[in-house]
């Protein structure tokens, strides 16, 4: 029977899991507010909206492309903080731009191309440092195995899906409540909102929302398992997990 609490005791994997139930609260938060912000804070009309999953689409895809030569070059701990800090700037740069009167205005033609490259960008990184991580669990596995002679993998990951799926939702929780708050104007038309209530929804999704994504990489600075030594680990392993020296007789 796998034991979650021996998982739990591994350092980088609790690490790992702190880091990503902070980023996991960003996410949900930016998720649920996603297309009030759309609509209403960029005023983007449906047929531009749909160029944003196929911004996630091209994103995926080059994402998935250079991680592995990242990798071969880089431990993953640098790979996997300099990649969230590059998905949480280019995430909130246009809002903060936005409120500090530092941005294209709606309905001009810059925009929609400043807000999709942004968007590309952000998500392109986001993808190399959900890799990454995911990478790291499988490193952390075999550290996991040296140490208690036994293979959690599948501990590993579902305690990693299930408090992501928490902390996401509580995401989704803080935007709801926070919309409450701002006292948004929910089923309003686009471009009748006033703008101080505008303002304090840029708040939200920009300054606000990605604090606990900014914790998360605190945490996951604390992650210490480096290339040479699950290289070291792995090699022990293999000699635990061998099979024997062949014995030659005359």
């Amino acid at each position: 029977m796998l034991d979650c609490k021996s998982a739990l005791d591994n350092r980088n994997y609790l690490f790992l899991l702190v880091g990503y139930l902070f980023l996991g609260a960003t996410i949900g938060t930016r998720v649920t507010l996603e297309m009030h912000l759309y609509n209403y804070f960029w005023q983007l009309l449906p047929a531009q909206i749909r160029y944003f999953p196929l911004m996630g689409i091209i994103a995926s895809i080059l994402g998935f492309m250079i991680t592995a030569p990242l990798h071969q070059r880089y431990d993953k701990k640098p790979v996997l903080i300099s990649c969230m800090v590059i998905a949480l700037t280019f995430l909130i740069t246009p809002t903060l731009l936005r409120l500090m009167g530092f941005f294209p205005e709606n309905n001009t033609y810059f925009l929609l191309p400043i807000l999709l490259s942004s968007y590309l960008v952000a998500i392109t990184a986001a993808v190399v440092g959900m890799i990454s991580t995911m990478s790291a669990l499988a490193d952390i596995a075999d550290e996991q195995e040296l140490q208690t002679h036994r293979r959690q993998e599948g501990t590993l990951y579902a305690a990693r899906a299930f408090f992501g799926k928490a902390s996401s939702g509580l995401g989704h929780l803080f935007a709801g409540i926070a919309i409450d708050i701002i006292a948004f104007p929910v089923g309003t038309e686009p471009g009748t909102v006033d703008a101080d209530t505008l303002f304090k929804l840029g708040l939200v999704d920009g300054p606000i929302a990605v604090i606990p994504g900014i914790i998360a990489i605190f945490f996951y600075g604390q992650y210490s398992l480096t290339r040479t030594r699950h290289a070291e680990i792995q090699a022990t392993l293999n000699q635990r997990n061998g099979a024997p020296e062949p014995v030659f007789t005359n």
